[in-house]
């Protein structure tokens, strides 16, 4: 289980085959126990991570590994 928040989120998506939201996300990761949260706002910590690492988050150096296809919908690059 000693995964970043990103590297569980890309195991969901490719597991899935398709993008998804960030709470289809979250809840994958949770069903899998690919993370444990300690945070009060899980979700949160999930959608920050992934706007993080798809170039949305302003002033991010991060290397992008997901994109935005819409509809609020992440996919791994």
């Amino acid at each position: 289980m000693a995964k970043s928040i990103h590297e569980a989120a890309t195991e969901v998506i490719k597991a899935e085959g398709r993008p998804l939201t960030i709470d289809e996300i979250f809840n994958g990761i949770q069903q899998r126990n690919l993370y444990q949260f300690n945070a009060k706002s899980p979700r949160g910590v999930v959608a920050s991570a992934i706007r993080r690492r798809s170039g949305l988050a302003k002033n991010s150096t991060a290397v992008a590994v997901f994109r935005d296809v819409g509809g609020r919908r992440f996919d791994v690059c």
